[in-house]
């Protein structure tokens, strides 16, 4: 079989033989996954798309890449590594925990809602 090569200034998002491959894919895997249970679980069958579903969806592509990242590490028998990729992928987890926390409204003593 014969391949075609093609130029690409930034390659392609996907391998037209492989499908996502390495990282990223397990990252798209992990989003997919997570978003569609969260949005359609959490809600009796009714699915919504929010703030919530986003982030939850976010950090289960996260923890599938770092799984991903640790265990390719540590097949190749590089502990600095996959040390490395744990304490990245928590880091990964904080911030986006952190960034995408639901806000809770408070109402004040006035009446007047405060975020």
């Amino acid at each position: 079989m014969r391949r075609y090569q093609v130029a690409y200034p930034m390659g392609l998002p996907v391998d037209p033989v492989n499908g996502f491959a390495g990282i990223r894919g397990e990252f798209i895997k992990g989003f997919v996954a997570t978003g569609t249970l969260t949005a359609i679980q959490a809600r009796g069958m009714r699915p919504a798309v929010d703030r919530r579903t986003l982030r939850l969806a976010l950090q289960g592509g996260i923890a599938l890449a770092t799984g991903a990242a640790v265990g390719e590490a540590w097949r190749s028998r590089a502990a600095t590594r996959a040390l490395g990729s744990a304490m990245v992928g928590v880091a990964a987890l904080v911030v986006t925990e952190s960034l995408m926390q639901e806000r809770k409204i408070k109402e004040i003593d006035n009446g007047q809602e405060e975020a």
